[in-house]
């Protein structure tokens, strides 16, 4: 996009670096030139030795901070390198408003951006430290010195590719974001405001100066920031058209996302997209009509203009800007967020919300600007296309052309039929004989029936739909029909694309295979991928998106098979590849950290499984809050907590998804089920007996009204619900509830599962409870192997020993029981196990010895045990 940098560039640009960045910057500028690399590290050693014999004079100390040296000046305030004396001692960025310009007016701007930058706690917005006033009443502010590039400049001077530059681009769109969630607007963003450092070796954005920013809500609001007749409040280049009217009434974050356009657009294209020195050279009604009503070039035709590649910027990213720089805020992103969720669907090559504007709507801007021009050119154009029309009459071609696009408008016809149909079903008078309006579930039915009956669509969007319908039956768990319109899908994929097929046809298996893996058909999930994985491989798209997708469905059917190592690796594999490819912050890298949080959990490190399980939820905090995988992500979080015995941000957490759930899916579902479960456990673990058995009987209740008595799932809710009778003493309902769990688990895949195995082994502390441990034996004994075959934690496999040690002395048999009963006892005292599984391996312990009179051995025992769990 630019001329290859200079030395000398880059070691300017090495020194607005962090010192201990500097050499990491240098050398990925100078990645393919040795000498270059060579020759800029000998300037920086140069520079580092001189700098050790200059002290910078003290111009002038404020309070604590002694003023070392101007960094620049804003419209108002002049912004200085300051060392702090005291408490800490830190160099900081000072901004003091300038000598003279103390009106009433500018200090009222001044104590605005001060009050603004207060409100501001984001990793990409620079920090507040401190403020105050000098001893002659001007106003000044403290904040973190930030040494760093132009994002612009450090682009250029690294030549990142179009991906890097999005992805330094989307951190500043969080942090416009952020301030927009603060109420706050920055109204003039451009590259000298838009800093990257370095940190750790990875570039962070830092965006400054909200110097004349307006508060959009709050006190702040009040504070009207005036300027004289014809002073624009911010850079003309990067003003939306709104901000060029005087009154600024028009002005809301909908301006902030116009100049993030413009930044885009010259991090793609190295210009602005209207002229800066042409601009600032005229007049100001011509910069403001230019402003409003000229359109610039799609970033592709400007670097076409420029004799440039234009092929990674045509198509999507041209309508993402363009979006970005309408002229109407309406028609602009109406959130930062959407601008956000737009760039991740490009970067995942997914379909964009931002689209080409209609050919009507051209036409009006047109007429709009250029009214009597645009009446003689209707005229003329009536004049053409009906000699066209009289002309292509007589072509056999166009006649045959003719007939398909009529074809086609038929087929549209019929979808927009279907579509008005169904919408009206939604509105009072189209649902006057049922007396309400159809639900969600009814609307996908309606649409499914026509897709089963009416083949006639264009088979792109025929795929699409098939596809869009069968994830919208997966989210409300009817997974047979989730399953019946990906296979669809699938289909009409390998026929359109043929072997090995497109990637398009390879997401759409991975749809497939995820519906197989939610209604437990894992060996029709595992075929479908290993089919998609060889897909992959032939198409030589190994890094690709689609190849995480992949990766991730893999990895949640080895979990399910309990193959927790297996899927950890295709995990992690998945996680990396999505970072690489997709930037860190990626909703695809967020699904990935979700599902090793789960993974974590079921290996028993559960720090690692809170920690990770964090950070999905923040990265799904720019969807909705009602949004499925969000919901999800802070289900598994939650799990990690109680996990942890931090039961109270675990409660608050499920409350809220609790909440969340019945509004969206009603009285009934798999997710309001699971909540329960959860909250029965947390109340089971705080000795609320009657609460917690409530609680889960109403989850069972749940899962049983759904019509999944006979899943694994509702298994476990039965196995959760005997364990908390157990403590109740209900032995007769537990033996109960465990007998049938145990019944769907002999019918439910996999064969092995730390599920079934602890459904055994509470079915034999229920028979040893009511004297009959010869019953109970078997069970403890199966429980125990199968903890064995599934790579359970250790301490599952000792707590089974422990509770057949119990059952054999129960018999008699003293001899065999002894080193079950202390190997059990020792390895889950010194485990990461529950408190109430270490409690019963010890009562069992001390029942044996104390009935036997050997007090003694019983102490030492205990002795040793706690010094094991003593040591770190």
């Amino acid at each position: 996009m630019s001329q290859v940098p200079t030395d000398e560039e880059l070691f300017a640009g090495a020194l607005a670096m962090p010192a201990a960045e500097r050499s990491r910057y240098i050398e990925r500028a100078c990645a393919d030139d040795s000498v270059a690399l060579d020759r800029l590290t000998a300037l920086l050693d140069s520079y580092d030795d001189a700098v050790d014999f200059v002290a910078e004079g003290c111009v002038e100390q404020i309070g604590p901070y002694r003023l070392l040296r101007e960094l620049g000046e804003g419209g108002c305030g002049i912004a200085y390198l300051a060392e702090q004396l005291a408490p800490v001692r830190r160099h900081v960025a000072l901004k003091i408003i300038k000598p003279g310009m103390d009106t009433k007016s500018v200090v009222a701007r001044f104590e605005a951006e001060r009050q603004l930058l207060a409100l501001m706690d984001h990793p990409n917005v620079a920090q507040v430290f401190d403020a105050g006033s000098t001893p002659t009443g001007r106003p000044y502010f403290v904040m973190e010195l930030i040494r760093g590039l132009r994002i612009t400049e450090y682009c250029e001077q690294l030549r990142l590719s179009i991906a890097e530059r999005l992805q330094l681009f989307m951190q500043v769109c969080q942090a416009i974001q952020h301030a927009h969630h603060k109420g706050v607007m920055h109204r003039d963003i451009k590259p000298s405001n838009v800093l990257v450092t370095m940190h750790d070796g990875e570039p962070v954005v830092k965006v400054i100066d909200f110097g004349i920013a307006k508060a959009t809500q709050g006190p702040m609001s009040e504070q009207t920031l005036h300027t004289a007749i014809d002073q624009f409040i911010g850079t003309p280049a990067y003003i939306s058209p709104e901000q060029t009217e005087l009154s600024q009434r028009n002005v809301d974050t909908r301006s902030d996302i116009y100049s993030l356009g413009v930044l885009l657009y010259e991090l793609l294209t190295g210009h602005t997209p209207l002229d800066t020195q042409e601009l600032l050279s005229s007049s100001p009604e011509e910069m403001r009509r230019r402003v409003r009503e000229e359109e610039p070039p799609t970033p592709s035709a400007r670097l076409k203009s420029l004799e440039l590649s234009a092929k990674d910027v045509q198509g999507d990213l041209d309508w993402i800007v363009l979006r970005c720089l309408e002229k109407e805020p309406a028609r602009r992103y109406q959130t930062v967020n959407d601008l956000l969720l737009d760039l991740q669907r490009y970067l995942r090559h997914e379909t964009i919300e931002a689209r080409p504007p209609s050919v009507v709507y051209t036409l009006h801007k047109f007429a709009r600007r250029n009214r009597a021009m645009f009446a003689a050119m209707l005229a003329a154009a009536i004049f053409v296309i009906a000699f066209a029309v009289n002309t292509s009459i007589q072509s056999r071609r166009v006649a045959g052309e003719r007939a398909r696009v009529e074809q086609e408008r038929r087929r549209g016809a019929k979808v927009a039929e279907f579509m008005l149909e169904t919408l009206s079903r939604t509105e009072p008078f189209g649902y006057a004989q049922s007396g309400r309006p159809e639900t969600a579930k009814e609307l996908l039915d309606r649409t499914a029936q026509w897709l089963r009956q009416d083949t006639s669509q264009n088979p792109e969007l025929r795929a699409r739909l098939l596809a869009s319908v069968g994830r919208a039956y997966r989210r409300l768990d009817a997974d047979d029909e989730a399953v019946y319109f990906d296979r669809q899908a699938v289909d009409l994929r390998m026929r359109l694309s043929g072997d090995p097929g497109d990637l398009a046809t390879v997401e759409a298996m991975t749809e497939l295979a995820y519906a197989h893996y939610q209604i437990g058909d894992l060996e029709s999930s595992e075929r479908v991928l290993q089919e998609a994985t060889a897909r992959v491989q032939r198409l030589g798209a190994e890094r690709s998106l689609t190849n995480v997708k992949v990766l991730q469905s893999r990895a949640r059917v080895e979990m399910w098979r309990t193959h927790y190592d297996a899927a950890r690796k295709h995990g992690l594999e998945a996680l990396a590849l999505a970072r690489e490819l997709a930037g860190p912050r990626d909703l695809l890298v967020a699904q990935g950290l979700s599902d090793q949080a789960i993974v974590l959990f079921w290996l028993d490190d559960l720090p690692a499984a809170e920690q990770t399980a964090r950070e999905a939820v923040e990265l799904f905090s720019v969807l909705p809050k009602l949004h499925p995988d969000r919901l999800e992500a802070t289900g598994f979080l939650a799990e990690a907590l109680r996990e942890r015995h931090k039961f109270a941000e675990s409660s608050a957490l499920l409350e809220d998804l609790l909440n969340a759930y019945r509004t969206i899916y009603g009285a009934n579902h798999r997710r309001i089920a699971s909540t329960l479960d959860s909250l029965a456990r947390i109340a089971l673990e705080q000795r609320r007996l009657d609460e917690a058995a409530e609680l889960e009987r109403q989850s069972l209740e749940c899962e049983i009204k759904m019509g999944r008595a006979e899943l694994s799932d509702t298994a476990v809710t039965r196995t959760v619900l005997a364990a908390i009778q157990l403590e109740r003493g209900a032995y007769a309902d537990a033996e109960v509830q465990l007998r049938t769990a145990l019944a769907v688990f002999e019918k439910s895949p996999p064969a092995d599962s730390p599920q079934k195995a602890a459904a055994e082994y509470f079915l034999g502390v229920t028979l040893l409870a009511t004297h009959r441990p010869k019953d109970a034996e078997p069970y403890f004994q199966t429980s125990m192997s199968r903890s064995k075959r599934n790579g359970d934690p250790d301490w599952r496999v000792a707590r089974a020993a422990s509770g057949l040690g119990a059952a054999l002395y129960a018999q008699g048999r003293t001899r065999e029981a002894e080193p079950l009963l202390v190997d059990g006892y020792r390895t889950v005292s010194t485990s990461d196990a529950d408190e109430r599984s270490k409690q019963a391996v010890r009562n069992r312990v001390v029942r044996f010895y104390t009935e036997r009179g050997q007090t003694d051995k019983l102490q030492a025992l205990t002795n040793r045990t706690q010094r094991l769990a003593a040591q770190p």
